[in-house]
């Protein structure tokens, strides 16, 4: 049985993974040694997670034009995905195929450093304005 504190830990190592760029569902798991359900499942429960984040954030400009932002790229990846399962079915060119994965790879981790690194510029923007405190 796994304990919440491992559960904790692999979602974290998931985050990690996935904030370095290794993208790929498989790529996590292989690396990770877990099952590519139990990956797929800690990215569905982590992009969960940030949402009701950002949209608490939505007050201001800059976070709601990230979210903006991470929503047309994740319309744009399942876009790029149905492409790429199209070019599979259809036998298409092995350019075409690449061309489809390189522009869906170069879509997640441009949602990824959004995700990772717009809420980080927000509250930075708020510290300099004295709005952010620290609670403890």
């Amino acid at each position: 049985m796994t304990t919440k504190n491992q559960v904790k830990e692999r979602r974290a190592k998931v985050a990690q993974m996935m904030a370095k760029s290794v993208y790929s569902i498989k790529e996590i798991s292989q690396a990770l040694g877990i099952g590519y359900d139990t990956v797929d499942n800690d990215i569905r429960w982590l992009r969960e997670q940030t949402k009701p984040w950002l949209l608490g954030l939505a007050g201001d400009g800059f976070a709601f034009d990230c979210k903006v932002a991470i929503d047309k790229l994740m319309s744009l990846e399942v876009e790029l995905e149905d492409m790429r399962q199209t070019a599979r079915t259809e036998k298409a060119d092995t350019d075409t195929r690449i061309s489809i994965i390189r522009e869906l790879r170069d879509t997640t981790i441009a949602r990824i450093s959004i995700e990772g690194e717009g809420p980080t510029l927000l509250a930075l923007k708020k510290i300099k304005k004295g709005e952010l405190v620290e609670t403890s």
